[in-house]
């Protein structure tokens, strides 16, 4: 093994130092621009666009001043003081290179990983209606555009991750260095043991042991309620409109003739909206029977609800009774946030396998538990009717959640699509979101897509029985979905017994 010379790693810091000057003086400049930007406006830090965005760019522009000053400091040092004083520096040298790595790594959760991401900057992880962080970047500076500001950031970024690899190698040249032969600080020595001995087991026991542990770990916190099954819902069911004929008089017949006849009816249903047409089922017993007909509500209501409000494209649905609004009959009212809408509309489910590879490996463009927690406890404009703006709408809010658990449950157990209230065949099965492969009875993994981070809120169901096929001798016309799983199926086996 070839012996070290000083003056040779004294050369070799000094070469790369002066080579960093400029490159940490403009990093410098361009992370102190970016930070007084996120400083000054706190929208930019909310949680909505990443976590530590402000300690993430002070970081880098903290690490980079400090570092200027250093390389001329420690070049003009190492001219009086060598031997074991490069230690030291290479101990300075590492430190200010881990507040730089440190801040590129909070950076990279909320940053594209290229520039050429860039184009498409106005639409960059947008949460709802919010802006996306560059384009609420560039609102502050009329010249500034949201590609500007994400070509900004991402520039400064890919600088500051070249002087810390730069510095990286200063450091270690001034860690190891030492001249005796047989060292393990010998520079021409320690990088195969380096990864042998210290980082090779480290990096096996990260890449192979770590991710089983994760994937354990919360598979056992999903195991006691899978133990206990799925909770049935119970909703208080309206009493079924039974029309009394016999008490029923039609001293003008015309208008009720006219409107029993369906086709009439739908033609004039085109040009109302839905609470016109419960106005007008108010006008008499006789109109009531024959716009909501008691021997056919079943398939006149659907009708009613398509052809209702039918006039542009803003047709929806209320958020608390699902009656068809539009833009001209809506009511927009201020509401706290209903927390079961985004779990419904935004999450998606995972199997084991897919769960393991991107969550519990941690694979490139792992993003932390779901960020959205907190636009639970924030307010909203909701549309809704006429009529549910006038009732109470903090009950109706808590009703709508019940709602949208059950709606939750549906999904995971494939009876019905995300943002989808019809029922689907019972021979469907749920799918994995990935892999597109049917999902066995068992542990469910959900994905919040608005944040790209794992969802583990409890709305969701952890497991998920197996649907029992109809027995036709027993006349069971459809599938019944085993609500229990694990031990609670034999609990209610000795419940029966």
């Amino acid at each position: 093994m070839p012996l070290t010379k000083e003056k040779t790693t004294l050369t070799w810091l000094w070469v790369i130092k002066l080579f960093e000057i400029i490159p940490v003086a403009i990093t410098a400049f361009a992370a102190k621009k970016l930070y007084d930007l996120v400083a000054k406006n706190p929208e930019l830090q909310s949680p909505l666009y990443g976590r530590h965005i402000l300690v993430a760019q002070q970081l880098v522009y903290y690490g980079c001043v400090i570092l200027f000053p250093w390389l001329f400091i420690s070049c003009a040092l190492m001219f009086k003081f060598r031997g074991s004083w490069l230690l030291l520096y290479g101990m300075i040298d590492l430190s200010l290179t881990m507040v730089i790595i440190v801040g590129l790594a909070f950076q990279d959760r909320y940053l594209p990983a290229s520039t050429k991401a860039c184009r498409k900057a106005e639409e960059w992880k947008v949460n709802g209606d919010h802006m996306s962080f560059f384009s609420q970047a560039a609102a502050h500076n009329t010249k500034d555009t949201a590609a500007g500001k994400c070509k900004s950031f991402v520039s400064t970024w890919e600088l500051g991750l070249c002087v810390a690899f730069f510095h990286m190698i200063v450091s270690y040249v001034g860690i190891f260095f030492d001249e005796r032969e047989f060292s393990i600080l010998n520079p021409f020595r320690p990088l195969f043991y380096l990864i042998l001995a210290v980082i090779g087991p480290f990096y096996y026991f990260y890449i192979n042991i770590v991710p089983r542990i994760r994937f354990a770990f919360f598979y056992l916190v999903k195991l006691p309620s899978g133990l206990r099954g799925l909770k049935t819902l119970r909703f208080e069911k309206p009493t079924p409109y039974v029309p009394r004929y016999d008490s029923m008089t039609i001293s003008n017949p015309k208008l009720q003739q006219i409107l029993t006849i369906e086709h009439v009816l739908l033609n004039v249903v085109d040009y109302l909206h839905y609470d016109d047409i419960i106005n007008l089922s108010l006008t008499s017993k006789s109109v009531r029977e024959a716009v909501y007909p008691g021997r056919d509500l079943q398939h006149r209501l659907p009708k009613l609800l398509k052809r209702s409000c039918n006039q542009g494209s803003t047709r929806k649905a209320c958020l608390y009774c699902n009656k068809k609004i539009c833009e001209d009959c809506k009511v927009s009212v201020f509401q706290p946030v209903i927390p079961g809408r985004r779990h419904i509309s935004s999450c998606i489910a995972y199997c084991s396998k897919c769960y393991y590879q991107e969550f519990s490996r941690r694979q490139p463009g792992y993003k932390r538990p779901c960020s959205c927690r907190y636009l639970d406890a924030t307010f909203e404009y909701q549309d809704v009717c006429h009529s549910c703006s006038t009732r109470d709408l903090t009950e109706l809010g808590k009703i709508r959640q019940k709602r949208f658990r059950q709606e939750a449950k549906d999904i995971a157990q494939g009876k019905c699509f995300p943002n989808n209230t019809i029922d689907l065949p019972p021979e469907n099965k749920p799918k994995c979101s990935k892999c597109h492969a049917e999902f066995p009875s068992g542990t469910r993994w959900w994905k919040c897509t608005m944040c790209e981070g794992e969802c583990r809120d409890r709305i969701h169901p952890p497991f998920v029985g197996k649907a029992r096929e109809p027995d036709l001798e027993m006349a069971e016309s459809m599938p019944k979905e085993k609500d229990e799983a694990g031990i609670a199926k034999w609990l209610s086996f000795f419940r029966n017994r």
